[in-house]
């Protein structure tokens, strides 16, 4: 992520599930020594993120998802004042620039889009 967006300030949320204040902080550290300067890493913990929604009709509906996802389809809710995000997956590897796949308009309504 770092290396393909070397100059690009990012700001980052990474869902962590099971880990310690103290891993979420190394997790933290570790991401921002790779970005651009001026990027931020925050963490979401999955637990805690859940605990804030339980109860609600979401939670409720979608038992059938594992916690990651609930988490992940709540980030809505759980950003509000975030107008746009990026999903890329643990997996993933970023090779190339994001701000071309993050200028992407959504083609409906509730801001998904497909690359």
């Amino acid at each position: 992520l770092g290396r393909s967006n070397p100059d690009q300030k990012i700001v980052l949320y990474v869902l962590t599930d099971g880990l310690s204040t103290a891993q979420q902080c190394l997790v933290r550290a570790l991401m921002r020594r790779n970005l651009a300067a001026g990027s931020v890493v925050h963490t979401i913990s999955v637990e805690g993120a859940l605990a804030q929604q339980e109860g609600t009709a979401e939670t409720y509906l979608l038992k059938h998802v594992s916690r990651v996802t609930m988490v992940r389809l709540l980030l809505p809710k759980l950003l509000p004042c975030v107008q746009k995000t990026l999903w890329i997956d643990l997996d993933a590897l970023v090779v190339a620039p994001l701000a071309p796949l993050f200028a992407i308009q959504p083609a409906a309504p509730c801001g998904i889009a497909g690359r």
